[in-house]
């Protein structure tokens, strides 16, 4: 049972045998809600989530002290175990801050592992963040240990979920398929443990698997995008665009899906004007998102082939030449700065930079776009 849902029905049972629910204080009534938001925050898995939800369960170990009240202590307990899963969730997060939070993590679990008096729920969470925290250090044993030890105790889907990945991790998929179908079993459709059997089908390559996982999971924008490249990958483009439309309806934020819905219109041999202003408006969206990270370079690649199909090379030469600035050695932003050239009427700045990527030992789906431009530009010299 969710650790939430165990405390507020145990708090229910004791109506008959401790006092009655509505003898409870109005402030602490408060706090249960309060906790409540938390979870929730928790489960919505973005950073900005994470960050409230730290706020709010420490609003709440901040008003009650240690005290010998049973149900406000374990709301307390409750709190410190959920803002240690937390942590752990921001240390996978942020990478920079990585330790930091570790140590957070770290600092509340043996709080409340240390404590005699810690109850059933509130020991599950922690033996959880522990696990999570691990994880995130990429110490596997110790964080399968760890999620064991979670699930043993109780039926948790964070920790059945992440004892999953950390067999993925230790490439034991017979035990993380089993870690999430049992925590497939718990959740309602459209649940995360279904998006994590697909990925796991995916890399075991059973691609009829991970769809119908996938469309399980239909509710969630990963999910959405994951199933949109399985499409993309068989040709199937209409599907494919239809799938990262739904992706970004889900969750506008997500560059990866507006990358794609570029991607994919860039693909369609006779995609209309209208098709081709979703490719550029996607594919500036995706580079908003991006500016400054690790992705900056393919965003701008991808808003450049873009602008190529509206016919505005200059403006799709000036995103390219930013993009292989931050990635000079990579054969897709070449190859875009080459066909910004080619369209520009400047076959010979174009054929300098596709020799670069012919002479180099790079394969693949570049590598052969690059030869076709090359012919096409040879051909267009001898005619």
């Amino acid at each position: 049972m969710n650790p939430l849902r165990s405390f507020l029905h145990s708090v229910t049972r004791r109506k008959s045998d401790a006092r009655k629910q509505s003898e409870i204080p109005y402030g602490m009534l408060t706090l249960q809600a309060t906790y409540n938001y938390g979870v929730s925050l928790f489960h919505l898995g973005q950073d900005w989530a994470y960050e409230h939800a730290v706020e709010t369960f420490l609003r709440i170990i901040d008003v009650i002290p240690p005290t010998d009240e049973r149900i406000e202590r374990e709301l307390r307990q409750l709190a410190q175990g959920s803002l240690a899963c937390t942590y752990a969730r921001l240390a996978t997060r942020k990478p920079q801050q990585k330790k930091q939070y570790c140590d957070l993590t770290f600092a509340q679990t043996q709080s409340l592992l240390a404590n005699p008096s810690i109850s059933r729920e509130a020991r599950v969470l922690a033996l959880t963040a522990n696990g999570l925290a691990y994880l995130a250090l990429n110490e596997y044993d110790r964080a399968i240990n760890s999620f064991q030890s979670a699930t043993e105790l109780e039926a948790n889907i964070i920790a059945l979920l992440g004892l999953g990945e950390a067999y993925m991790k230790e490439k034991k998929r017979e035990e993380a398929l089993e870690a999430y179908q049992k925590a497939n079993q718990m959740t309602s459709a459209g649940g995360y443990a279904a998006y994590k059997l697909g990925n796991l089908f995916r890399e075991i390559n059973n691609k009829d698997l991970a769809k119908e996982a996938y469309k399980r999971a239909s509710a969630l924008s990963v999910a959405r995008l994951a199933l949109g490249k399985l499409y993309l990958e068989d040709g199937d483009l209409e599907a494919a665009l239809e799938e990262f439309r739904r992706a970004v309806e889900f969750n506008r934020k997500s560059a990866e899906a507006w990358a794609n819905i570029a991607w994919t219109i860039l693909e369609m041999p006779n995609a209309d004007d209208k098709l081709i202003d979703e490719c550029v408006d996607a594919a500036q969206r995706s580079l908003q998102m991006d500016v400054g990270g690790a992705n900056e370079w393919h965003r701008r690649t991808i808003l450049a082939l873009s602008l190529v199909a509206a016919q505005k090379p200059e403006q799709a030469l000036k995103e390219a030449k930013l993009g292989l600035g931050l990635a000079v050695d990579n054969a897709q932003a070449q190859y875009c700065v080459a066909l910004c050239e080619f369209h520009l009427n400047r076959p010979e700045n174009a054929r300098k930079i596709l020799l670069d990527i012919l002479r180099s030992q790079v394969r693949g789906l570049w590598r052969t776009k690059a030869e076709s431009l090359m012919k096409e530009i040879n051909k267009g010299t001898t005619s």
